[in-house]
């Protein structure tokens, strides 16, 4: 499930990137002669891979020991079969819970919280003809609470590495996962909240504090997704 989980977040990434980067540089398809596209669709597209990827994260969290048990269910199985134990334990995949008290659990469910109201956020930017009023609502808002969502997520990651509010851990490759979380929540944060003074009475300057930001945000979490496989393969070898 972990190498499931981080490629399908490697995928959401990868077309967040494809939906912004042509966004903050439209000289970037002349370039490479590529024709435009529907960025809005692709980051669509991605949102539905990081709300796959944010219910895998919290099925994990919810199945913790699954693996440990499953050892145990087939060393049990042998026994079994040898007529040494009367029957085997059982022990079902858990598809939904709530376990509050537990960090990895808040983790995944803030993540994937922010994950389907950012749907809302995406789904609406394929809708033409908003006008400012209506595109703060539906397209701006949803965003910041999403973006919030995920920026209190990679923190509550951070902390789980860190067992402390805060530590620089330079050499633990799953703090690098969360700090360029962390950045990449930070990045679709502050692309929102400038993205409400696009139109309308206050107009702010949108390729720097929105268009970029949501680029670089994007980059950091594809930086952030591709280390999951790699802490993959190191957990394996430990």
């Amino acid at each position: 499930m972990s190498w499931w989980l981080g490629l399908i977040f490697i995928i959401g990434s990868i077309c967040f990137v494809l939906g912004t980067v042509p966004v903050a540089f439209p000289e970037v398809l002349s370039v490479f002669g590529l024709p435009t596209y529907n960025f809005d669709l692709v980051c669509f597209i991605g949102s539905l891979w990081f709300t796959l990827g944010s219910y895998l994260l919290l099925l994990e969290a919810l199945n913790a020991d699954l693996d440990a048990t499953l050892q145990l269910k087939a060393h049990e199985a042998a026994r079994y079969l040898e007529g040494q134990v009367e029957k085997c334990p059982d022990k079902r995949i858990r598809w939904f819970g709530w376990e509050p008290k537990r960090l990895d659990f808040l983790i995944a469910a803030v993540q994937l919280t922010g994950a389907i109201i950012f749907n809302i956020n995406c789904g609406m930017g394929l809708v033409d003809g908003l006008n400012w009023v209506w595109a703060d609502i539906l397209i701006w808002t949803p965003s910041t609470v999403a973006s919030c969502c995920f920026l209190t997520a990679s923190y509550l990651g951070v902390m789980e590495v860190a067992h402390s509010r805060w530590s620089w851990l330079w050499w633990d490759i799953s703090w690098w996962i969360n700090f360029f979380s962390l950045l990449g929540s930070l990045g679709f944060l502050i692309s929102s909240l400038v993205g409400y003074f696009g139109e309308g009475p206050v107009v702010l300057p949108q390729w720097f504090g929105n268009y970029f930001a949501l680029m670089m945000g994007s980059w950091f979490f594809l930086f952030g997704t591709y280390l999951m496989v790699p802490e993959l393969s190191v957990e394996e070898s430990a």
